[in-house]
């Protein structure tokens, strides 16, 4: 009997509303588990949350999405 195992993966983290989440950005080393999602905000935007995730062994990356914040100017 052969067993065949495929590779945990996580959900491709760089899609998403982009109306809800103005401004976010994401680089992904790897979608397998221990890869790293890595979140920026465009300029004129702060950061909300944690700027790192990652794939864990379930297939879910670790935390909640970060979303950017638009920058209040003063005058």
């Amino acid at each position: 009997m052969l067993f065949f195992f495929s590779e945990i993966t996580c959900p491709d983290p760089s899609i998403f509303d982009p109306q809800q989440y103005v401004g976010l950005n994401v680089l992904i080393s790897t979608r397998s588990v221990g890869g790293i999602a890595q979140y920026q905000c465009d300029k004129g935007f702060f950061m909300q949350g944690n700027n790192t995730r990652i794939c864990l062994a379930k297939g879910t990356w670790s935390g909640l999405q970060p979303h950017c914040q638009r920058k209040n100017k003063c005058f």
